[in-house]
């Protein structure tokens, strides 16, 4: 993504909820998270609200029954809109 700066870093998917700034004890949520095993993604950015999630349809099929209407399929070909 252009103009900005990421960090890389390696560790544990429930790692994932240690992630702290570094100038104080708050919790800092990745922007990006992909296993090794490259069986799910999820991905988000400072300016949205949502949490894009891509994995097996087993997987998708287990978040819509746990967050009901709180998610919503999405196409890779879909546009982002802005969220307020």
């Amino acid at each position: 993504m252009p103009d900005r700066n990421y960090f890389l870093l390696t560790g544990d998917s429930l790692s994932i909820g240690e992630l702290r700034y570094p100038s104080s004890d708050e919790w800092r949520n990745p922007d990006l998270v992909w296993p090794d095993d490259h069986a799910w993604f999820i991905g988000t950015d400072v300016d949205f609200w949502s949490i894009y999630v891509g994995g097996s349809l087993k997987m998708i099929q287990e978040i819509e029954s746990q967050f009901g209407g709180s998610c919503r399929r999405v196409n890779f070909s879909d546009k982002l809109v802005v969220e307020n």
